[in-house]
């Protein structure tokens, strides 16, 4: 049973131990400077002594803010599958290491929603997934001069907070490797250009694999798809029809490889037997399947630590935007052959 002593323990009983005002006590319990070492350790050993755990419903109305932060899905995106529980998950784990909860909106909400929403204090700042070459949810949070983090790029990322990955060096160093290994044609699957909604990561990715193939003199040949799993799957066989000398499909975009691979299989494709396969996904989804695939890897985990705790520290006062682009990192696995003869 608990002790009542301990549970009826005040800020007043702490600052009377610890001799000093009951407004330094509060300030130490809201984080707020001013306050030297010396007395914030004295102050919390007193607090681990009396057995004080503040009210967190009262701490938070202490500090004029929910403790929430909300994340928002693009509403035309069906991309709601591993990646984006690596990115949640993330986004989770760097929330809860500064106290803060998270709170997952509706992929349908509106502009107009999202702007009722803003002024209700449900959450102090927004992270945003799927991010489109032209976003609305961007401009609306300008306008309304709330914290907000992209989990990725948008076209316009002035003063704008981001986490991403260097897409198109990674594009172009997925090219250099595939060239090492032999690879002369390589077609890149879904063309940012013609997208109905541009995820501006695909058009990141779609200038580096132009780069990757300038520099060694290749022929770049873009076959257009929309990000589904038929979408890829009739891209490759199109491009296989149009371009038979294609030895590796390069994916601009991540899709439910499985799903692919075995539509490919029923059509008489195996993946790397008749031609090779690479693409941009979590490592979780690439290194689960059979073959495996070779990647530019997604660290959604990392990814969504770091939007979490970017997000937190403009909420607490932070005022700089920050803008983290992780190195990307190549992980060869089986669905690349290496073709003999060219390979250097």
């Amino acid at each position: 049973m608990d002790d009542p002593n301990l549970t009826s323990v005040t800020i007043m009983d702490i600052a009377k131990r610890a001799g000093v005002s009951v407004t330094t006590v509060s300030r130490i319990l809201n984080n707020k400077p001013d306050v030297s070492a010396k007395t914030i350790a004295k102050v919390r050993a007193v607090m681990d002594e009396l057995g004080y755990a503040p009210h967190i419903s009262a701490r938070r109305l202490a500090s004029g803010r929910s403790n929430v932060i909300a994340v928002l899905p693009h509403a035309t995106s069906s991309e709601l599958g591993s990646i984006t529980y690596e990115y949640l998950t993330g986004i989770v784990d760097g929330a809860e290491t500064e106290d803060f909860s998270v709170n997952l909106l509706p992929r349908g909400t509106s502009q107009k929603k999202l702007t009722s929403l803003l002024p209700t204090g449900q959450f102090d700042g927004l992270i945003l997934l799927q991010v489109q070459t032209k976003d609305w949810r961007v401009d609306t949070l300008r306008q309304n001069d709330r914290p907000f983090v992209l989990l990725g790029r948008t076209e316009d990322t002035e003063g704008v907070s981001f986490v991403d990955v260097d897409l198109i060096e990674g594009a172009r160093q997925m090219i250099d490797r595939l060239f090492a290994n032999g690879h002369r044609h390589v077609a890149l699957v879904g063309n940012a250009l013609n997208q109905p909604v541009r995820r501006f990561s695909a058009g990141l990715l779609h200038e580096g694999y132009e780069k990757g193939m300038a520099d060694h003199g290749l022929t770049p040949v873009v076959v257009n798809a929309d990000f589904s799993v038929a979408g890829i799957v009739a891209a490759i066989r199109e491009g296989l029809e149009r371009h038979p000398d294609t030895t590796c499909f390069f994916i601009g975009g991540h899709v439910a490889m499985p799903q692919v691979l075995n539509a490919l299989r029923s059509d008489g494709i195996e993946v790397p037997a008749h031609v090779s396969l690479a693409s941009i996904l979590p490592d979780s989804s690439a290194d689960l399947v059979m073959p495996r695939i070779t990647t530019i890897d997604l660290p959604g985990r990392e990814l969504g630590q770091q939007a979490a705790r970017i997000l937190i520290d403009r909420i607490k006062g932070g005022t700089a935007a920050q803008q983290v682009l992780l190195p990307p990192q190549i992980i060869w696995r089986d669905s690349v052959n290496t073709l003999q003869g060219q390979a250097q």
